[in-house]
């Protein structure tokens, strides 16, 4: 058959790959190349600060002492895994843990401290790192940190009351915790900041910490946090079976970490209360809360 050399080209032009500068020809191998790229977005790269933001903290953490005044050869111990971390957007807390310490290996709590830190390129405060420190102790404690701060209660720091109309105490230990948590559903609490800011906190629904300490005679308890600005802790509830010579005990006792004024609730009737203390670094009563000392302060 005869081919004119018109058509010959015309063919030659639709068979060829077109190219356009700065484009890769083949569909294929742009997919592939894609595929093949590292993935480094943003929330990779969050993953990775807080990752290294957290050690940061387990190593100033595990440099603080604490001491029962009324016994300082007693020193507490730390509990090697933080009870929880978190973020508070609003306050531009980028990252967080929360501490605690016992007198005994999985006993009684004595103290709990919050270690957060700020994205100082969104809110200009005093340091990078602030601590929050709040007595758990029926006794004094004293403290100190790495960066040379010293604080000692001049209170108890908590004091435990009988919960009203009480359950019979469950034969198991996962009874009893199930119990607890049923209890810490009665507990409600809010804050203030202000006379025209009021928030309630939200209660979460597992303990922080959960102990069992015979010497304190406490036969099991459990450590509940109520939270705001998502999960930051801020109101404490303790709830503990306790023995009393041949009795078992509910009893439960608040504490607090934040400057804020908290009030808390069982059932609609207030148990419990504290105003706002607005001062970073002065010592009150049963807690502190502090910036951490740089260089040259």
């Amino acid at each position: 058959m005869h081919v004119n050399s018109l058509t010959l080209v015309i063919a030659a032009l639709l068979a060829a790959p077109l190219f356009f500068p700065g484009r890769t020809t083949i569909r294929g191998a742009e997919e592939n190349d894609s595929k093949n790229r590292p993935a480094s977005t943003a929330t990779d790269i969050q993953t990775a600060e807080r990752k290294e933001l957290r050690e940061k903290m387990t190593g100033r953490i595990g440099k603080v002492k604490i001491e029962a005044i009324d016994s300082p050869q007693r020193a507490g111990q730390l509990v090697v895994q933080p009870l929880m971390s978190y973020t508070d957007e609003p306050l531009a807390i980028n990252a967080a843990t929360v501490w605690t310490w016992a007198l005994r290996k999985d006993g009684r709590p004595i103290a709990i401290c919050k270690v957060e830190h700020y994205d100082m390129a969104r809110r200009a405060v005093r340091g990078e790192w602030l601590y929050c420190f709040a007595s758990l102790s029926p006794g004094l404690v004293r403290t100190e940190w790495p960066d040379g701060h010293e604080w000692a209660s001049s209170k108890p720091g908590i004091s435990f009351r009988d919960v009203p109309d009480a359950p019979e105490p469950g034969a198991t230990r996962a009874a009893r915790l199930r119990q607890m948590k049923e209890l810490s559903r009665k507990f409600s609490g809010s804050v203030e900041f202000g006379k025209s800011t009021h928030e309630e906190l939200r209660l979460l629904t597992q303990p922080v910490y959960s102990y069992s300490d015979a010497e304190a005679g406490a036969i099991d308890g459990a450590v509940f946090a109520a939270v705001m600005n998502g999960t930051n802790p801020t109101a404490l509830f303790l709830i503990e079976l306790q023995r009393e010579q041949d009795r078992q005990l509910w009893r439960f006792a608040v504490g607090a970490m934040t400057d804020a004024a908290v009030t808390v609730k069982f059932e609609n009737h207030e148990v419990w209360s504290k105003p706002a203390l607005h001062a970073p670094g002065k010592d009150f009563e049963t807690w502190t809360y502090f910036f951490e000392r740089q260089e040259g302060d």
